[in-house]
């Protein structure tokens, strides 16, 4: 045909221009490899304009690795009167003016023209089509090497056929995927008997959704219980009507025997709560609502307080407390144990409070806190600080009341020395007295300070 064409010397002009409206690469050679014919389609891929590259050989856009190819291919042809790939597709690289590498795609065509044959290249561009089919093949080894076993399961029938399954379904369930897709194995037998009427259910009441999300068991192929998340994408055709289902199962058993054992330890641990005489309870730091209140606080603020705001409750209060511990215990400090005494003011009983972040059954970092009741002890200080204060005054007052008369007694003791100093019938005997009155003031200093009867 294309023969016909180009020998049609009128007509060269019309197919010209039909190549030139291509947005693939059109190029032409002669016997010898030289471009006689350049499109813009050419220019876009190779970036070469048709004045630079026309009359240059078509090695300039072939990577030095494959010309020895290329010529073995262009002699082959040569010999055999026409291109060696005639009516061919091959995937090849190309080589961009700036010396870049392009993936393309070349059909190839030839014909003589006065018995010199004619080379028809056309060209096409696919680094988008590379580029998907790498992610893709990414993608599908992402599925076949990682934990996400990938279903396609048929909508309508009942026993919901499996039209695809990613081959790791055998590591992951030991299943073969082959059993899955000839209808030996249907999907809704391996589902635990006990989620079995849930799983169908969800399905049938998520149908006018783009997707839905569930947790149930499966039976794997050594008779475990496995329990799985089920990520699941509602196929539908022009008309609306539900063609198809695609699975995305993740195993989660760990995570629910993690959750299990954490969920039974939390129990003991409120059971444990609950038999503890002071007041306990637990609250979510961001909305405040109290998550569990012991028998002793229930007690004493209602057993209907659960679900309610904790400064409400527990302070009569309208906002949260000004003095709130939570960033003491939450954040960085999560984990860390904060003790603090105060007054409540709705019961005027004043407690040391044991405030600690704990992590509670549903993954939240919860409040908690124990708050032991120390009104007895505050007032016994109190008390005791009268006390003291009493015994204080008194022994001040004491000693005043000692002390002033001692004082006199000795300085008139002291007189007498001065004007009868040398009487040694008086001197001895002043002397003595004013030994015992020193001997006094001693044992009224140590009772007045120290509580002590001594000298």
């Amino acid at each position: 045909m294309y023969r016909r064409l180009i020998e049609k010397s009128n007509e060269i002009a019309i197919i010209e221009e039909l190549f030139q409206a291509i947005k693939d690469a059109v190029v032409m050679t002669d016997k010898d490899g030289k471009i006689i014919f350049w499109n813009k389609g050419a220019t876009k891929i190779f970036g070469y304009e048709e004045k630079e590259i026309i009359g240059k050989n078509i090695e300039m856009l072939i990577p030095q690795r494959y010309k020895l190819k290329h010529q073995a291919g262009v002699e082959a042809s040569q010999k055999r009167g026409r291109c060696e790939y005639l009516g061919k597709i091959k995937e090849t690289v190309g080589l961009r003016k700036d010396g870049s590498e392009i993936p393309l795609e070349i059909s190839f065509s030839s014909w003589k023209k006065n018995d010199e044959l004619i080379f028809l290249n056309i060209i096409r561009d696919i680094t988008e089509r590379k580029k998907a089919l790498k992610e893709l093949k990414e993608e599908r080894e992402l599925f076949i090497d990682g934990p996400v076993v990938v279903f396609k399961w048929k909508a309508g029938e009942r026993h919901v056929p499996v039209e695809y399954v990613s081959p790791n379904v055998k590591e992951m369930f030991g299943y073969n995927p082959k059993d899955f897709i000839s209808g030996k194995i249907k999907y809704d037998s391996i589902i635990h008997s006990d989620d079995l009427k849930r799983v169908l259910k969800e399905a049938e009441l998520n149908k006018n959704k783009s997707h839905y999300e569930q947790e149930y068991r499966i039976i794997d192929a050594k008779g475990r219980v496995r329990w799985v998340y089920d990520f699941t994408l509602i196929k539908k055709n022009e008309r609306g009507k539900i063609t198809h289902y695609h699975g995305y199962i993740i195993d989660i058993t760990e995570k629910k025997m993690m959750e299990e054992k954490l969920k039974e330890g939390q129990q003991q641990l409120l059971s444990i709560f609950n038999g503890i005489d002071e007041p306990i309870y637990v609250a979510d730091p961001s909305t405040h609502q109290i998550l569990f209140a012991n028998r002793s606080i229930k007690s004493m603020f209602g057993k209907d307080i659960i679900g309610k705001k904790c400064y409400k409750v527990l302070q009569n209060l309208d906002k949260p407390c000004e003095f709130c511990t939570n960033d003491r215990i939450m954040g960085k400090n999560f984990g860390r144990t904060f003790v603090w005494e105060f007054q409540n003011k709705k019961n005027k009983r004043w407690y040391r409070c044991i405030d600690r972040g704990i992590t509670w059954p549903d993954g939240r970092k919860v409040r908690m806190e124990i708050a032991i009741d120390i009104t007895d002890k505050i007032k016994a200080e109190e008390n005791m600080r009268i006390a003291l204060e009493k015994e204080k005054e008194f022994k001040m007052r004491a000693a005043h009341f000692f002390f002033n008369p001692i004082a006199i007694a000795k300085g008139y003791l002291h007189l007498i020395l001065d004007e009868h100093g040398n009487d040694n019938d008086i001197s001895p005997k002043v002397k003595k007295a004013i030994g015992a009155i020193d001997r006094i003031e001693k044992v009224v200093k140590n009772v007045t300070q120290k509580g002590k009867i001594s000298e």
